[in-house]
């Protein structure tokens, strides 16, 4: 992360801001609203993403096709 540091304070550049706001907002949860709530999921039976907040019940996830 790109910072600028003023007073030995280190705070992120604006393009950093900027970035973090979109990736943040891209991850927002369409049922509780929390931004950067969703998480992908990966294993050898699904994929998907899940919300990270105990209190939200919401999954997307996908079960993979089975291969013979």
């Amino acid at each position: 992360m790109a910072t600028n540091t003023s007073g030995g304070n280190s705070r992120a550049t604006r393009n950093t801001q900027i970035a973090m706001t979109f990736s943040a907002e891209s991850r927002r949860c369409p049922k509780c609203n929390r931004k950067s709530a969703l998480k992908f999921h990966t294993d050898d039976y699904s994929y998907g993403t899940f919300c990270r907040w105990d209190d939200c019940t919401y999954t997307n996830l996908h079960v993979r096709p089975w291969e013979d």
